[in-house]
């Protein structure tokens, strides 16, 4: 009976030991796993700012090539053009602003 007692209790002590060794193994793969997600999202970010520098080069490469040899003339007045174009918006948008203020009052 000793003996059956004895291989129980060495049995016992095994399972426990494999159970604590098999928490410890999960607590460092949910570490992990966590540590995973975390390089994923930083990941995720920096590839989202990789994009829009891809996008704003290639802008600017297109408006390069747009006016590649062209006299630097061109190019100024049509950055120019641009801007007198954005303003032109604006104030036609204000305009419309006030007369619906205007309108109100």
């Amino acid at each position: 009976m000793k003996g059956l007692q004895k291989e129980l209790n060495e049995l016992h002590d095994h399972q426990s030991e494999e159970s604590h060794d098999l928490q410890k193994e999960c607590a460092q793969a949910n570490k992990d796993y966590k540590d995973l997600k975390i390089s994923k999202h930083n990941l995720w970010v920096e590839y989202e700012e990789h994009k829009i520098s891809v996008k704003l080069l290639n802008e600017k490469l297109l408006k390069n090539e747009e006016f590649k040899g062209q006299p630097l003339d061109v190019v100024k007045v049509h950055e120019e053009f641009g801007t007198l174009k954005s303003t032109l918006a604006k104030l036609v948008s204000g305009i419309e602003n006030l007369d619906k203020l205007l309108r109100y009052s």
